[in-house]
C-alpha cells in the first residue's frame, strides 16, 4: 500500500449559521480544532461560486489560504 499519495475523505456537511464567510469560516475552524486536523494539512479547496465562498477578497477561501498557502481554490 502507497503511503505517500493524497487521499480525499468526505468527512461531513456542516450546517451554516450565517452566510457570511468570517462566520463560515470560524465553523470550519471550530470543526477543524474539535476533530484534531491541521487545516496545514489541507491541499485543495472547492466550493461554489457564491461569493461569500469564493469571493476573491473576503470569500472563504481566501480566509483558509491566510491560514495555510498550500490550500489553493479551484
Amino acid at each position: 500500500m502507497e503511503h505517500d499519495i493524497p487521499v480525499e475523505r468526505f468527512v461531513k456537511f456542516l450546517p451554516i449559521q450565517r452566510h457570511k464567510a468570517q462566520k463560515m469560516f470560524e465553523g470550519l475552524m471550530k470543526f477543524l480544532t474539535d476533530y484534531g486536523i491541521a487545516i496545514q494539512n489541507c491541499r485543495g479547496q472547492s466550493y461554489d461560486n457564491a461569493p461569500a465562498m469564493s469571493g476573491r477578497y473576503n470569500g472563504l477561501q481566501v480566509k483558509v489560504a491566510a491560514e495555510n498557502h498550500n490550500a489553493v481554490w479551484v
